[in-house]
């Protein structure tokens, strides 16, 4: 029972869709039955609280459940919540609760942590002294009143607690066998949602009809009987339930035919070389081979109606257990068993997966299949694969292996400390999923070369990190074994013994090599075209003495010398002089070449001329001058569009400062959310042409704030005509944006309250002025007409349809002007799409389910929107019900509503019907106009849709229509 109820509870946790009637059942339990979260405090708690403590539940819903615990048993409580919240499972546990009328009243508890709903499933009843459910006067009183085909009487719980004589003819057992036996215990699996069926009618006060079960007779049979469990006995001390068995009168060919269906079974069962084993849904061993009486060395007969748990190691008992939790919720779970003895040990291969009947788990079965000598070959193996995981982990070569589908089989230790990975994150994964830029590498060629040819490979790579491998690879029928080693080092003392080569050749800078004393050696062409100085001019001679450089050159490069003593690299900008005279600008950088006891042995000086950029950099300090004078924002980038220098206007204006903009694109630091990609890709398009352009932006300042700039950008060549720098002059124009976007506001105001004049307008005109007319001519008449005439009472009727007509047009209008009224001050908030559309689905249920109609709802779950619910729901509700009312005769109505996130942002839903539908080219405009209607055969006054469109536009979205005559219609809505 306990199980049953912990499952309903998890039922009601989960079954939305029927919480009502499970909340009903679980109120009609006598059982306390309660949630509690991980902070001590009940959550939900049934109605058996009034009649167990005198609670109602609302007043302990929330509460610390401690609060109604006797004070004595509250330390006892505490430790035995931390073990169920660490996953113990507790049945028995008893406690004093204290009632509302102050006395204590002893509990017994059965408790799990369910780690889905994160909360603890309780049930708890009262623990009164021991005492027979049904009196001795009751229980002959029902036995003589259904004669021999009684067998026995049950309690609530299925128990047999009165065994008639007559059990000896039907199954062979005398009453004593039986007596406090479970009615489960004689059943067989099969027949378990049967039985189950039968108990929930009597719990709901039905009277279930016979039915035929299978029941176990004392020679190990199954008789099938027509079994009728009812008849209520009630005394002080509960209620009680009449037992009565009849033999089933069959033809004797199904008779034959089950029988040897059922020997078949059982050869099948009981003859398997397997361990082959039944459990029921309390864990408790139904049926058992004799394969099962060999592997646990006990008879089948002391294995029945235990759990299994009883014959297992605690370790495995636990496996088993936890198994047996995932079968019942329909997993079927593989896990290897292990039975351990002083003789031997024994390994089998399990499978526990549940048999289901009617849709309902009636109970586990377990296949063990004996692997111990498996087993026992893949330990020698692993012993095997130990010694040599030891050598390969020995080696400084990082080393791994494949298969042949890619995966990783090994890896040794070197590998995984040099590559960041466990054994766990790695083995069994392809190399593709790890490292998926290798495909397109020199390794996968070599790789795929040596799976097909067999034969070994040896080679280098580099990657992009910078890093190069040697790799040796090995082909094997098992895959391939790859070695590798980082010659990162080794390559890059070639790759600079190349550069430098090259260098000293091609570069057009020039490159100087100088002794120990800083006396030059050599010198490159490039140096000879830059200074003018030949290589036989330059040889013995000191840079300075060549270069003549100035006063503050000297004192800069005699700062470096002192650097250069101590074999640092040296970086310096020079004023120098060609052998013309000519002002030279170079960016001096010198490398000291040290010998293996770190000795200065050269010096290799790399020299650029940067004249040009020292004169562009005075005369960009020119132009600075003057920016720094405006108000307007100056920004100068380089070709790349990274920035060089921002005015005071420009950090007046953004907030950002010239030091947090440097070598930053401005675009990307000051765009925000709504800032136009349109424009921001013109601006682009305009950039990468290389041409003077004007654009508007909506920018953001460095506190976020949103601003409006007016920018002229004009692009600047060198004499080559290679761009060189942008110079973006910029004016703040949010002010006149804002007046703009007012106008504009104002503009559509104005257009909204010009088209509601005209609905109103309508309104008047055609639906208010006919009634009216109406009443006055009929109020006239009324004045002249006998109050006891039937024309009197004719006209008064006439008069109050007009004056109905009236108010139904003044309830349409007032129902716009609430809707025009409050758009603009709509509150919202996250509202869960399904919760809303379920809401309207229960209202219209009634008319759904008297026309037969069906609602198919394609949405997430966990999908949410940022609205109005009431208007969301109004929308929902509108459409919904005009889908019943203009349904086809010709067919049942079917109902789709599907949701989804539009990629780029805000929701879209379709709701689609088979009803009646319209012609929409002939409607035109008139689709959701006031007081239009398509079908004037059905009743409708046509402010459905109107009301549906100005809802959708209130949320600021859009709704369109598609329909056809006698097929059906699609409304596509979308809200921000």
């Amino acid at each position: 029972m306990v199980r049953l109820q912990v499952f309903i509870l998890r039922f009601t946790m989960k079954n939305t869709g029927n919480i009502h009637i499970t909340e009903r059942l679980l109120d009609y339990s006598p059982d306390l039955i309660c949630c509690i979260d991980r902070q001590g405090r009940f959550i939900k708690v049934n109605e058996a609280s009034k009649a167990v403590l005198g609670y109602e539940s609302a007043e302990m819903e929330g509460q610390p459940y401690l609060k109604f615990v006797a004070p004595e048993d509250r330390e006892s409580t505490i430790q035995i919540a931390r073990k169920i919240m660490y996953g113990h499972k507790i049945q028995g546990f008893v406690n004093h609760y204290v009632r509302r009328c102050g006395k204590l009243s002893s509990m017994v508890w059965s408790a799990a942590w369910s780690n889905e709903e994160d909360m603890m499933l309780c049930i708890a009843r009262t623990n009164p002294e021991a005492s027979p459910i049904i009196t001795t006067y009751e229980v002959h009183k029902a036995l003589a009143a259904h004669g021999s085909d009684v067998v026995a009487l049950l309690d609530e719980a299925g128990n047999l607690t009165h065994i008639a004589g007559s059990i000896t003819n039907i199954l062979g057992y005398v009453p004593e066998q039986l007596t406090g036996t479970n009615i489960r215990y004689l059943l067989h699996s099969e027949d378990a949602p049967t039985l189950s069926h039968i108990w929930q009618k009597l719990s709901q006060e039905e009277i279930p009809k016979p039915v035929a079960l299978r029941l176990r007779a004392v020679d190990g049979t199954w008789r099938r009987l027509e079994v009728t469990i009812n008849r209520q006995v009630q005394d002080s001390a509960g209620k009680g339930f009449t037992l009565t068995l009849r033999h089933l009168s069959e033809s004797g060919l199904s008779h034959r035919q089950l029988e040897e269906n059922e020997q078949k079974y059982r050869a099948l069962f009981y003859n398997n070389p397997d361990v082959i084993f039944f459990e029921d849904r309390d864990s408790n061993i139904t049926e058992a081979n004799e394969a099962f009486s060999k592997a646990f060395d006990l008879p089948v007969s002391e294995a029945i109606g235990k759990p299994a748990a009883d014959f297992l190691p605690a370790d495995m008992a636990a496996v088993n257990k936890q198994s047996f939790l995932e079968a019942l919720r329909g997993s079927t779970l593989r896990f290897d068993l292990e039975l351990r003895s002083d003789k031997k040990r024994c390994v089998f291969d399990t499978i526990k997966f549940p048999v289901t009947v009617a849709g309902q788990v009636a109970g586990i079965q377990t296949i063990a299949k004996d692997i111990t000598p498996i087993v026992r070959s893949f330990e020698t193996i692993e012993r095997q694969a130990g010694k040599l995981n030891t050598i390969l982990n020995s080696i400084t070569d990082a080393f791994f292996a494949l298969d042949h589908e890619w995966r990783f089989t090994y890896a040794n230790s070197v590998f995984l400390q040099q590559e960041g990975y466990s054994k766990s994150e790695l083995l069994g994964k392809s190399i593709w999923e790890i490292y998926p830029k290798v495909k397109s590498s020199l390794f996968y060629e070599k790789a795929a070369e040596a799976f097909a040819s067999g034969e070994a490979a040896q080679f280098e790579e580099s990657f992009d990190s910078g890093v190069t491998y040697r790799f040796s690879i090995y082909p094997s029928a098992e895959g391939l074994s790859v070695y590798y080693t980082d010659i990162t080092g080794q390559m890059k003392t070639q790759q600079e013994l190349r550069k430098l080569s090259l260098v000293a050749s091609h570069t057009t800078n020039g490159v100087i090599i100088a002794d120990k004393k800083r006396r030059i050696e050599w010198v490159n062409e490039g140096f000879t075209r830059m200074t003018g100085y030949t290589l036989a001019e330059a040889v013995g001679k000191r840079r300075p003495e060549l270069l003549q450089a100035d006063e503050a050159g000297a004192k800069a490069y005699k700062e470096a010398v002192s650097k250069m003593k101590y074999g640092k690299p040296v970086s310096l900008e020079l004023l120098n002089y060609k052998k013309n005279g000519e002002e030279l600008w170079l960016s001096v950088q010198i490398n000291p070449i040290l010998d293996e006891q770190g000795k200065i042995q050269q010096f290799i000086t790399i020299q650029t001329d940067i004249t040009e950029r020292v004169k562009s950099a005075k005369e960009l300090e020119k132009l600075s001058l003057v920016a720094k004078g405006i108000d307007n924002s100056v920004v100068i980038t380089d070709a790349e569009g990274r920035t060089e220098w921002v005015n005071e206007g420009f950090t007046r204006n953004t907030g950002y400062t010239l030091a947090e903009m440097l070598g930053k694109n401005p675009g990307a630091l000051l765009s925000g959310p709504d800032t136009n990609k349109a424009t921001i890709r013109k601006i682009s398009q305009n950039l990468k042409k290389g041409v003077p352009f004007t654009a508007e932006l909506l920018n953001y300042k460095k506190s976020g704030e949103k601003f409006w700039v007016s920018m002229d950008i004009t692009p600047f060549f060198d004499e080559q005509g290679c761009l060189t720098k942008y110079i973006s002059i910029q004016r703040d124009i949010t002010y006149r944006k804002e007046a703009e976007e007012k106008q504009l506001k104002m503009t559509r105001d104005l257009y909204q309250h010009n088209k509601d004049l005209q609905q109103f307008t309508y309104i008047v005109s055609h639906n208010l002025r006919a009634p009216v007319a109406n009443a006055l001519g009929l109020a006239h008449l009324l004045t002249k007409a006998d109050r006891t005439s039937e024309a009197f009472d004719a006209t008064l009727s006439h008069l109050k349809k007009s004056v109905l007509q009236m108010d139904t047009v003044l309830k349409d209008v007032n129902t716009i002007l609430s809707v025009r009224s409050r758009k603009d001050v709509l509150e919202k908030e996250e509202v869960k799409f399904t919760d809303v559309f379920g809401q309207v689905y229960a209202h219209l249920q009634e008319p759904l389910v008297k026309c037969g109609g069906e609602v198919q709802l394609d949405v997430d779950n966990d999908l949410t929107l940022y609205t109005n619910k009431a208007y969301l729901y109004s929308i929902f509700h509108d459409l919904l019900s005009n889908a019943i009312k203009y349904r086809s005769q010709e067919r049942l109505l079917l109902v789709k509503v599907s949701a989804f996130v539009a990629t780029g942002g805000g929701t879209v839903i379709q709701f689609s019907d088979n009803g009646m539908g319209f012609d929409t080219e002939k409607a035109g405009d008139n689709v959701f106009g006031l007081y239009k209607r398509f079908h004037i055969h059905t009743k409708g006054r046509g402010l459905g849709l109107f009301l549906v469109k100005t809802s959708v536009e209130a949320l600021g979205g859009t709704i369109e229509v598609e329909s056809q005559v006698d097929v059906g219609t699609n409304f596509m809505i979308y809200l921000p």
